[in-house]
């Protein structure tokens, strides 16, 4: 097994720090951290300070001194003010999303570090080197010039596919995932379907060709009048063969087949290692129906056994899994479903947000990446 999952106090401040280490090939790791404040924290904004704090000493304190910030990502109940007491001069990419944690804090934050990377910034975009790929982290993407959320997402994309061929970087071939945003996602989640389906028609994202892994979900953005905002990873670089994509077999058909524009999960093939980046997966069988209607538990056991199926077809197990975001419609289903994901993933750094996925009967989505020591006939990571 090439992933230890760790959990440690961060230094001198009472947060909680949960991840999981990777190393192969060079041996130089990747790290996925969960940060969780102190339960029973009454003041927010000090919650949000020592969550900023610990993030940033992560390094020091795990004792992973080569240890470089690539992303962090806060999710805030109060993400319009909240956000203010996170200090300037983060050096990597860095988002917010309102979604409370389901535990009853104020926020919880997660974080992405890599031994010996080198990271530059040019506005919201960052890009980490590391060896013959650049990986593009485009955060808080959002276009608040329109009034509906099918406006605003066909903008989004279009300011996305403009600034990422100015960067050299082909759209349609080296977007590896996305994190769709929307706010009242009961009523604007299939404007925002509509208008990606049809931006990626013009870019070439097809049926016949693929499309990209993502999440949509939930979440409130701290621009006025944002309807829709995002987060996108890309890696620039890429060769060809060295991404495949999985569509979870007799468990779950393809999303496109009910007119939903995104890849189940997408597989990135390294020298040393591959990538899994399973997208936002629920309750459902192979035909997009739901299953398990009011009952959360159930839903949840089968968002995971959907997971299950997509890392077996790309060659891994749960014990390969890097980290977990659970997003939960209801905070006291997280009772149930907690205990679940943690006997079923022992050790997996898992997150639990309070977040409506795109269709109401859904009580439960669950997303998460996966690594796996594995050779291909492609540079090392």
């Amino acid at each position: 097994m090439s992933i230890e999952y760790r959990t440690i106090p961060a230094g001198a401040a009472p947060v909680e720090t949960r991840y999981s280490l990777f190393r192969a090939g060079t041996g130089d790791g990747e790290y996925h951290v969960a940060f969780i404040p102190p339960p029973g924290i009454a003041d927010a904004a000090r919650a949000v300070a020592l969550l900023d704090d610990a993030t940033r000493a992560f390094p020091a304190f795990s004792g992973h001194p080569d240890a470089v910030p690539a992303w962090r990502r806060f999710f805030l109940g109060d993400v319009v003010n909240r956000r203010q007491a996170v200090s300037p001069g983060w050096p990597a990419a860095e988002s917010f999303t309102g979604q409370p944690p389901a535990t009853g804090l104020p926020a919880i934050a997660w974080a992405y570090y890599v031994d010996r990377a080198w990271v530059t910034r040019d506005g919201d975009t960052t890009i980490m080197h590391r060896g013959s790929l650049e990986h593009h982290f485009y955060t808080g993407l959002h276009d608040t010039s329109a009034p509906d959320e099918a406006s605003q997402t066909t903008a989004l994309f279009r300011a996305l596919h403009d600034e990422a061929t100015a960067r050299g970087t082909r759209f349609a071939d080296e977007m590896t995932r996305s994190w769709i945003y929307i706010n009242d996602i009961d009523n604007r989640y299939a404007g925002m379907v509509a208008a990606r389906a049809a931006f990626f028609s013009e870019v070439g994202l097809t049926a016949a060709t693929h499309y990209i892994a993502s999440t949509g979900i939930e979440g409130k953005s701290h621009h006025r009048g944002c309807l829709v905002h995002a987060d996108v990873t890309a890696m620039k670089g890429l060769a060809p063969g060295q991404v495949t994509y999985l569509r979870g077999g007799d468990h779950l058909g393809r999303a496109d087949r009910y007119g939903v524009t995104f890849e189940r999960a997408t597989v990135i093939a390294h020298g040393d290692r591959v990538r899994l980046l399973v997208s936002g997966t629920a309750s459902i069988d192979r035909r997009g129906a739901l299953l398990f209607p009011l009952d959360a538990t159930a839903q949840a056991r089968r968002a995971m056994q959907n997971i299950e199926a997509l890392l077996h077809e790309g060659g891994a197990t749960p014990a390969d899994i890097t980290h977990a975001i659970v997003y939960l419609r209801d905070a006291p289903d997280h009772a149930v479903v907690a205990p679940l994901v943690t006997a079923s993933w022992p050790g997996v750094p898992a997150i639990y947000l309070v977040a409506a996925v795109c269709r109401p009967g859904w009580l439960v989505e669950i997303e998460c990446s996966a690594l796996v020591a594995r050779p291909a006939p492609f540079p090392a990571f």
